[in-house]
């Protein structure tokens, strides 16, 4: 071996070498907690009923797999930290199955193929195009019939497309053949596309209602920083921390207090307190270990609710600035817990759930919810008022076509009319926002406003429900009425927020401007500090409820 070989092996050997003695590993553990919903209840809430309602003549035991209303109430509608009652309870949950809705379209297909001789030969061949609606209505009611919750699923106007052909790729060569087939399989095409929609839809509301309102079991992969290599001070003891580190926080559970756990993490967190003098962040090498030690005192001091220490060891981790992304993914988690323990008004995220004495409250009655099974006109209507242009005013009903649970769609195929007397005749009209500038009923008003539901340049008047409204910034529910112009594609109704001298802006996640929802929503109170500290620390979470709280206290110049 010449003298270069011998200097390029000691090279190689002396670099390994260096990289051992930096490097830091993670040392996963599993730890369990409580997730908190994003839509708590007061603490003393521990009960609900659910019913499922089956609109029409459908006969769910002929779908594959067959469910029933009581099926899917035990499979979907399952809340682990509130009992559940047969009927009563602190708050309510429907789900409304509605009537399968379908238009058929016959399509053309046409092939045409050349032969080696040029000869062209054209092939039109058919198949059946179905749009179908199949609403299928969550609603969330508390004691007073007040909706918490309202989402309603697979009701796009537009409908969802199915493609009937003979097989995945082949289409019918006669439209007689296809009709054939249609008629021979469509109880069995729409039973299937029924079935799919009810499954799919059920999972997605349980998620919602999961998410908003229950605590659940949460169990977490959280990784310590393990620095590894000889050049290390104490490095075997590390290694020893580290596993007892992971032995103390494998014992977290949901249920389990922590202060056990705290005390006895005491003399793991003493050590890496004592390695910090013994690690100079101008080495380095050993600057890594340095925030190691600093990152593990602020991850343990987070998850065992240890706030104030967890935020004293993040500043010393950022002051170091040497991974900067996990100390800002640490600080997010940190203010995540304290804002959602905050807004469920709890002390911790580790506590016992006994639910052997929970009792609903007296007098309280859902029927009027539940009884909407069988075909009938269901059809409701509620006392109200319109202004027009002009001012004139105008007092009728409003006429709901899909009965109690129905929100207003105010569009010409939705289901919603005014109906009102004039001269001695009966009148019927729609809230159309280039006629009308105020209407209102049970309690809720609506108004016209210029807005842009997709943030085109153009604007145009539109219907506002005001949610929230005051002199300084205001929460509206935007419903459309063009649902079919192409400039507006979503005829859902959506939060918008408008602040005044401003334009109004709508709270979705199409609109880029709302992808970071604490900055953005903060930046509408940058005059009212204590909200606005509030807000970027997420105590104000992206629901109606927690908004409207916001928003009102910012009207009512409650900046304190």
């Amino acid at each position: 071996m010449n003298f270069k070989t011998s200097l390029l092996c000691l090279s190689i050997l002396l670099i390994g070498f260096h990289l051992n003695a930096q490097r830091v590993s993670n040392e996963s553990v599993m730890i369990s907690y409580r997730g908190l919903p994003e839509q708590p209840f007061p603490i003393d809430f521990n009960t609900y009923s659910a019913s499922v309602n089956v609109l029409g003549d459908q006969d769910l035991s002929k779908l594959k797999p067959a469910v029933s209303p009581q099926s899917l109430i035990e499979k979907y509608l399952q809340l682990a930290s509130f009992r559940q009652l047969i009927a009563g309870g602190h708050f309510h949950i429907n789900i409304q199955i509605g009537e399968l809705k379908v238009d058929q379209i016959t399509n053309e297909e046409v092939k045409t193929t050349t032969t080696k001789d040029s000869v062209k030969t054209t092939r039109i061949s058919y198949y059946k195009k179905v749009v179908y609606r199949y609403p299928i209505t969550l609603q969330v009611f508390d004691t007073s019939g007040q909706v918490l919750l309202r989402k309603v699923a697979n009701n796009d106007p537009e409908g969802i497309t199915y493609e009937f052909k003979q097989n995945d790729i082949s289409t019918f060569p006669t439209v007689k053949e296809m009709d054939a087939s249609w008629e021979k399989k469509k109880e069995d095409v729409l039973n299937k596309l029924r079935s799919d929609l009810i499954l799919r839809t059920f999972r997605k509301y349980e998620e919602l209602l999961v998410a908003n309102f229950a605590i659940r079991e949460v169990t977490e992969k959280i990784e310590l920083q393990s620095p590894k290599g000889k050049k290390i001070p104490n490095e075997e003891e590390h290694d020893a921390n580290i596993a007892k580190a992971v032995s103390i926080l494998s014992g977290m559970t949901a249920e389990g207090a922590l202060a056990p756990l705290q005390e006895e993490m005491v003399p793991v967190k003493a050590f890496w307190e004592a390695q910090l003098p013994l690690l100079s962040t101008d080495d380095k090498r050993l600057r890594k270990v340095h925030y190691a030690c600093l990152y593990n005192l602020a991850l343990v001091s987070t998850h065992l609710e240890q706030f104030d220490e967890a935020r004293t060891y993040l500043a010393a981790c950022e002051a170091l600035g040497e991974d900067k992304r996990m100390t800002e993914e640490l600080s997010n988690t940190l203010a995540n817990i304290e804002a959602s323990l905050a807004e469920n008004e709890r002390l911790s995220r580790h506590f016992a759930i006994d639910l052997s004495n929970a009792t609903g409250p007296d007098g309280v009655d859902y029927t009027p919810y539940m009884t909407i099974n069988g075909r009938r006109d269901r059809t409701v209507q509620h006392t109200g008022y319109m202004i027009t242009n002009s001012g004139d005013s105008l007092v009728g009903n409003f006429v709901f076509s899909d009965g109690e649970f129905g929100e207003p769609s105010f569009y010409e195929s939705g289901n919603t009319l005014f109906v009102y007397e004039q001269e001695g005749k009966t009148q019927s009209r729609f809230f159309d926002p280039d006629e009308i500038t105020k209407a209102g009923f049970k309690g809720r008003t609506f108004i016209t406003m210029d807005y842009s539901p997709t943030l085109a340049l153009g604007t145009k008047k539109n219907i506002m429900e005001i949610l929230e409204g005051g002199t300084k910034l205001s929460l509206y529910r935007y419903y459309p009425f063009r649902v079919r112009e192409k400039s507006e594609i979503d005829p859902q109704p959506a939060l918008v927020i408008h602040k005044s001298g401003e334009k109004p802006e709508p709270l979705s996640l199409l609109n880029l401007s709302f992808t970071n929802w604490r900055k953005s929503f903060a930046a509408y109170f940058t005059d009212c500090e204590a909200l606005y500290a509030e807000i970027r620390v997420g105590e104000y979470k992206r629901n109606e409820r927690r908004m409207k709280d916001a928003i009102r206290l910012y009207n009512n110049n409650d900046c304190e």
